[in-house]
Order: structure tokens, then sequence, then C-alpha cells
């Protein structure tokens, strides 16, 4: 379940308002929960309290009449504020035009009487721009103070909103981790200004890639285990790309076969993949990128996490993809890395790619072919490293010689058993064939 840092109370009359108030919270580099675009399927009020759990501010929009109805016992705005005051979280009362508190406070409900006594934000829609700032001030969340840029390293910023310089330590648990990410000097989570698209900082390092002897799920494509450096950092979009966002880079809506903004978009080629690629200025990840993202530091494992956790699966997903976000993420911060669909990476696919590394080796991540159009329009591809062959592939290859190929496939998907969705499963897909189970997430390079 993701994590916010705001929760937004409201009737349903006060929508535009909610969004108002959520719009400029998340323009300061807060998370806020809103339940029309954050609430999974499942039990409403389980979910709701569980999100109020995770928060740290609780704004209630108060308008008039809005209190009224708070005297039915199941009324879902009482059930909110009650357990917002029981579980100490700083509830704040927004105060709307008009608003006025009840005559006497026992004409609220007892569990809700501390309301009156919070110190309260008062609206004015005519001020709203004067006074935006002094809502910041009764919040108790240190999310997303904007950093300035001076104080780190800076790529080209013309594509990135900073939205937090340092990791989130309820995400990032581990301190190898989160030490390394900070070293980086780059901010760890940012976001693309044309697509909305959020992205978090992957910083360079050395891992265990492939399946380990003792995984019984894995084929022989995963091995040998062996060593692999990610010599630079890069950033990677925080879950896998949906329809909004792809509708907000190429302009139109794609064909996906389980139509809804959230959830990942699918039924695309790795070609038509690319073409998002070039217009929003991204790339797709190596393998070797893929893999150390979605392992997060846990090596000799096969997920991070319990598979029901953490994925939509065979066994979970009703046979159909759902809203990004909505499992547990991994130790980087990044959600459905396994399941939902699987993802386009940038290597072509060889099933023997591993079988001439040995346990011990420390190879960096690099193709041995070329794309000479950096946008492959066909499965036909130069090979340029003989060298990086695999002793089979060096039979059947020669240098300048064009082969026909596959592209890879990481992560498993909706419609996928357990084994699939394993950090070092590995699965070749035609480039130019379509299918509900791929989607893919991007990668931006820094240097």
């Amino acid at each position: 379940m993701e994590q916010y840092d705001v929760f937004i109370s409201y009737r349903r009359e006060n929508a535009s308002d909610a969004r108002i108030f959520q719009q400029f919270l998340e323009g300061k580099g807060l998370r806020v929960f809103l339940d029309v675009d954050n609430l999974g399927s499942g039990q409403f009020h389980k979910q709701i309290l569980q999100h109020i759990d995770q928060c740290i501010d609780f704004l209630f929009i108060a308008s008039p009449g809005s209190l009224d109805r708070c005297m039915n016992e199941g009324d879902y705005v009482r059930l909110e504020i009650a357990h917002a005051l029981k579980t100490k979280k700083n509830v704040i009362p927004v105060l709307m035009e008009k608003f006025e508190w009840p005559k006497s406070i026992e004409d609220l409900p007892e569990e809700i009487r501390e309301l009156q006594k919070n110190n309260a934000f008062t609206y004015s829609h005519i001020h709203w721009k004067i006074i935006q700032d002094k809502l910041i001030g009764h919040l108790t969340s240190k999310q997303g103070k904007t950093q300035p840029i001076t104080d780190f390293k800076s790529p080209d910023w013309d594509w990135a909103e900073i939205i937090r310089r340092e990791p989130d330590d309820r995400l990032v648990t581990d301190k190898k981790l989160f030490k390394a990410i900070l070293d980086t000097k780059y901010p760890w989570h940012v976001k693309d200004k044309k697509s909305g698209i959020e992205m978090l900082l992957v910083p360079p390092g050395i891992f265990k890639m492939g399946a380990a002897e003792t995984d019984g799920q894995a084929t022989d494509a995963e091995k040998p285990l062996h060593l692999v450096k990610i010599p630079e950092s890069f950033y990677l979009s925080k879950w896998q790309v949906t329809q909004h966002q792809w509708h907000q880079v190429i302009g139109r809506s794609w064909k996906s076969k389980f139509v809804y903004h959230s959830n990942p978009v699918e039924n695309l080629s790795f070609n038509t993949c690319y073409k998002f690629l070039k217009v929003g200025g991204f790339r797709l990840p190596t393998e070797a990128e893929w893999e150390y993202a979605c392992r997060a530091g846990l090596e000799d494992k096969p997920r991070y996490g319990e598979p029901d956790q953490i994925a939509w699966y065979k066994n979970n997903s009703d046979d159909a993809t759902k809203s990004v976000g909505k499992k547990i993420p991994n130790g980087f911060g990044f959600y459905d890395m396994l399941g939902n669909v699987a993802e386009w990476c940038s290597d072509l696919y060889w099933s023997e790619y591993y079988k001439d590394f040995q346990p011990v080796d420390l190879i960096e991540p690099c193709e041995p072919f070329q794309d000479p159009k950096g946008l492959l329009e066909e499965q036909m591809v130069e090979i340029v490293r003989p060298d990086l062959l695999s002793s089979q592939m060096k039979d059947i290859c020669q240098e300048g010689e064009k082969v026909e190929f596959e592209r890879t496939i990481r992560g498993g998907s909706y419609c996928d058993g357990e084994e699939y969705c394993r950090a070092s499963s590995r699965r070749g897909y035609n480039v130019n064939e379509v299918a509900p189970f791929v989607g893919f997430r991007v990668a931006r390079s820094i240097k």
C-alpha cells in the first residue's frame, strides 16, 4: 500500500474543493490521499482507516451543512474524523466560506467533539493565492519541502520537477541503499514535467544477477548467478507507464485491452513503445538495470516479498490488470516491479546469454548488438561486439552479420503464475507482437 502524507476528508459536493487542495499540496511535493484517485479494490472502510493510519496530516473540508450528517452513526466522514482524532493525527479543519460551527458542542457526536478545538485554516476563494502558504504552516508533514537546486548535482532539469531530495526512510529502509542514494547527490524523487511520470533515482552499484541454484522455479536462461556492475546512476519510473501518461505524451489514447486511466498501458509492441520513448525523451532500462532496481539490495532471493502482497498475478488478479501502485513497493520505492504487466527491456533476448558468465565475473551491462537508426524498426540487428556473445551464439553469428532476435520482457504479469513473478525471470518476445500482458516503464540517464 502506498504511503501518503496528507489525507483529505470531504463531502461529495466538495469534490472540486478537495481537488484544489490536492493539487496545491502535491505541487509542494506532498503525497496526498484522495479516495476518488487512490482507493483500490476491497473493503472501502477498511482501506480508508488504513490510509488514515499511514498519513501524518488529516484535512477535513468543513462546508455549510457538512457536519449535520455526522449525527448518523454510519456516516463515513464521521468515521474518518473519529479515527483521525483517536490515532492522534494532526487534524486540520479547513473552514470553507459560510461554514459555521454548531452552536453547542453537544450537537456533535462525542467521538468528534475534539475537532472544534483544533487549529483551523480558514479558506477564501478570493484570497487563495495569498493565503495558501499559510496552510503549509498548519502541516506537520516534512515531505516535499522544495530543496534549493544549488545544494546538489543537477542534470538537465528542463525536463524535471523535483519532488523530494532525500529518500523516504519509510520506503528505503535499508541503510546501505539509503546512503548510496544520498552519495550520488542527485534528488531521489522527481517528476517529468511533460508526462507527469514520477521517477526515482537508482544509484550505481554491484549486484548478483540471475537465479541461485537453490531457486527451484528458475530456468536455465537465468543461470548462472554472476556479478554485474551498474556504473552510473539513472532514473526509473516509479511504476509502469499508465494509460493517462501515454495520452499526456502522445496526445491520444492507446487501444489497451483493460481500459482505465491509472492502469498500465498495454497491447503495444516494442516498436510502438519506442515511439513513446522518442517523443518523451526517455529510454528503456537494460535487463541489468531492471533486475538491479527490482532486487533493491536483496540478493539470492527470487522476489522482494510474498507474491500476494507485492504483485498482481494469476492467483489474485481476476485475469485483468489493475491500477498501478496498489501493492507493497520494493526497497527502492518502486511499485509493480513484479506482476500487473511484464515490462519491455532494451536488451535483445538470447536464452543462452548467461552461459559464458562465471559466478565471479564482474561485467558492465553492454549489448553486443547495434541498432544504427537508434529506433528499432525491425528485428534484424547488426552484431558489433562478437566478444560479448556466448559461445553458442559465436558459432552461428559473425561480426557485421545481421540476425533476428526477440527483445526481453521482465517481471511477469497478471496472467502469469508466481514462477514468472521473480526478479531473475526473463523471456523473449517478438518486437512487432502485441499482448495485453506486456507494458513498460521508462528510464532516464543522468549523464
